[in-house]
């Protein structure tokens, strides 16, 4: 590729936002993520000071009732705890609403981002926010790590929300509570369904893993001292120890430090609808989280699911490949083996995406108008969802005659021409290899550098560098078929 100054739409500057609001490395700490961090470290002194305030009010309560007559003083003392208690409550209660209200506002953006106004829109809208998040992956693997470290929340909750998008679709969700929700918004055109499900499913998958910045989980990733890679391998001791802490301090901060929104208004009848509604919801919160866990054919599916998924194609694992991205239904499949979690959830997943992520690079042999291969190569980028057979991508082309291009066709890329498959990269193993060099040389104008990093006969291609022009990110417009 010509070596050009990198540039960003508009979309991408918005998905970046939006990851940034989740989860950032800034010295700000203004994200959610940070939000949950610090409730986290300063939970323990805001219960004490919730306790030394309790304790002055009975003290003050105690020395009324021992005395034989009460005093002014008495009194005032009282009066006084009762106003500290007061304020040191509705400090913590606007803190936690503030949090909340945060949270609610990044879950409302990205489901914004992924529906519109038909469902061929929403569908592309979720392919586009999928496949950009795995494009924006950095090539060089550290870079690679610490960007899916902070992405992968995203990631996750997109992939949520299409999954039960489908299987409720389908008739597979039964939760009782989901469906009246469901069925109220579509009879009274309502919201309910937004603010009661999609939200809430946002939230949880959001913060699926947020008590691992528990500081008791930071002292197992770190090591005591502090001085550990966080994202190194666990031995199994810590993995079980910090598995548990997560899936404690996750419901504690969205229960505990989240918790229920609190009504504005002046109805008491609204008032009492909107409560009893917000309580419904932390039952389903819960719900999701604890079957989520083991959720065998349960609602826990759309949480656990895509959290095995996104794992392997967004992994924040240091032995990260690219390669293996698209053998996250090989791990989906052991899952099922072991019955962990459902059959039916996976198939589900894996008619929506097939094999190959959004955004994956693929290698491919083009044929000439005869039907014949070709003695070359050229790639293309998995952009659209459903496919007809999972194991047939379909995908924008971005090369033509070893040329890069930006205004390619569809096309659905069958496995006979996938070098993915070792079978057909056996079929260019028969051009010799100073034919295979002069393509990569024709392809990347940087090869010379990069020549020992590369394979002259690849089985995909990570198309970040492609992706980086602002030209090149409009992968999702429709084009011929």
């Amino acid at each position: 590729m010509a070596n050009n100054a990198f540039n960003e739409s508009s979309y991408i500057k918005t998905l970046k936002q939006i990851i940034t609001a989740i989860h950032n490395n800034s010295t700000l700490e203004d994200s959610i993520y940070h939000q949950a961090i610090n409730y986290f470290n300063t939970q323990e002194d805001a219960s004490d000071q919730l306790h030394q305030r309790h304790q002055a009010l009975n003290e003050a309560l105690s020395k009324k009732e021992q005395a034989a007559k009460t005093t002014k003083n008495a009194e005032t003392a009282i009066k006084q705890a009762k106003q500290a208690l007061k304020k040191q409550q509705k400090i913590q209660s606007e803190a936690r609403l503030q949090r909340l209200a945060q949270l609610k506002q990044v879950a409302l953006n990205i489901i914004d981002l992924c529906y519109g106004d038909s469902l061929s829109d929403t569908n592309t809208r979720f392919a586009k926010c999928l496949g950009a998040q795995l494009l924006l992956v950095p090539t060089q693997r550290k870079q690679a790590v610490r960007y899916n470290h902070l992405s992968k929340h995203l990631y996750r909750a997109v992939l949520s929300l299409k999954l039960f998008d489908q299987l409720l679709a389908e008739g597979f969700i039964k939760n009782k509570f989901v469906l009246e929700c469901y069925q109220h918004s579509l009879e009274q055109g309502s919201n309910q369904f937004k603010e009661c499900i999609q939200i809430p499913l946002v939230m949880v998958s959001l913060l699926l893993d947020v008590g691992n910045f528990h500081p008791e989980s930071i002292t197992i990733l770190k090591g005591p001292e502090g001085k550990l890679d966080e994202l190194r391998a666990l031995d199994n001791e810590e993995r079980i120890a910090l598995l548990k802490i997560n899936y404690q301090q996750t419901i504690n901060y969205l229960i505990e430090g989240l918790g229920a929104d609190q009504y504005i208004g002046n109805s008491k009848a609204e008032k009492a609808e909107f409560d009893e509604l917000e309580q419904q919801k932390i039952i389903f919160i819960k719900d999701l989280l604890l079957k989520a866990v083991n959720p065998q054919q349960g609602i826990g599916n759309v949480i656990k699911i895509p959290q095995v998924y996104t794992s392997i194609v967004m992994s924040s694992k240091l032995n990260f490949a690219y390669t293996t991205v698209p053998k996250a239904f090989l791990i989906l499949d052991k899952g099922v083996e072991h019955g962990s979690h459902s059959q039916i959830a996976v198939n589900t997943l894996l008619k929506i995406t097939g094999i190959y992520p959004q955004g994956f690079g693929i290698t491919y042999i083009p044929k000439d108008d005869t039907g014949y291969d070709l003695p070359r190569y050229e790639y293309a980028i998995v952009n659209r969802l459903y496919p007809e057979d999972p194991h047939v991508p379909i995908c924008r082309i971005v090369t033509r005659n070893l040329t890069f291009i930006s205004s390619g066709d569809d096309t659905a890329v069958p496995a006979t021409q996938n070098l993915y498959y070792p079978a057909n990269r056996k079929k260019l193993e028969k051009i010799s290899p100073q034919r295979l060099k002069e393509i990569l040389s024709q392809l990347w104008s940087n090869f010379e550098q990069r020549q020992e990093e590369m394979e002259l006969v690849p089985q995909c291609w990570q198309p970040h560098e492609y992706f980086s022009y602002a030209k090149h990110q409009n992968l999702w417009n429709k084009t011929v078929l």
